[in-house]
């Protein structure tokens, strides 16, 4: 009668320790796939948000017509050493706005070119090697926007380019 008690506590834990397998299968089956959808489908989703926004900036700055202005080489405001900056300017503008256009590009009465380089120019030379981070070239266009728009009849510009950015002791 032992013997008979025996093999039924061994077939019990048997199903017991089957059902503890299979609980544990089923919850590592969750993490994989929780993992899988965490670092995998989210990347895609985020990705997918990405190219959406870029498309949507490139069809805003289609928009946009650009004004370059001739390089650029002045002195910085550092006193410890002589620093200077090289820097290839452009102002963008509305595309639709044809009268700003033409007054930006004027070639016969070209009075706005050197009033607007003057403007880049004196805000470069007040600025220090220091200043050159992405927050300080932020400001540095914000400036040179601001200084630049009360000089236009037509309109405003939008936005200003650094391209060509190089700084020389």
């Amino acid at each position: 009668m032992s013997e008979k008690k025996k093999d039924k506590a061994e077939k019990g834990g048997g199903k017991s320790k089957l059902i503890i397998i299979v609980l544990v299968a089923i919850i590592v089956a969750f993490l994989v796939g929780a993992l899988f959808y965490f670092f995998v489908l989210s990347k895609k989703a985020a990705t997918t948000k990405v190219q959406e926004s870029n498309t949507a900036t490139q069809q805003e700055s289609v928009e946009e017509n650009t004004y370059s202005f001739d390089e650029i080489v002045t002195n910085l405001a550092d006193t410890d050493s002589a620093k200077y900056v090289k820097i290839t300017v452009a102002i963008g503008f509305d595309a639709k706005n044809s009268k700003l256009k033409e007054e930006i590009e004027a070639k016969e009465e070209n009075i706005k070119t050197p009033i607007m380089r003057d403007i880049i120019v004196n805000v470069l030379r007040s600025k220090k090697a220091a200043d050159f981070t992405p927050s300080g070239i932020e400001e540095m266009k914000k400036e040179i926007k601001s200084g630049i728009n009360p000089h236009l009849k037509n309109g405003q510009i939008n936005s200003v380019y650094f391209s060509n950015l190089v700084i020389q002791q």
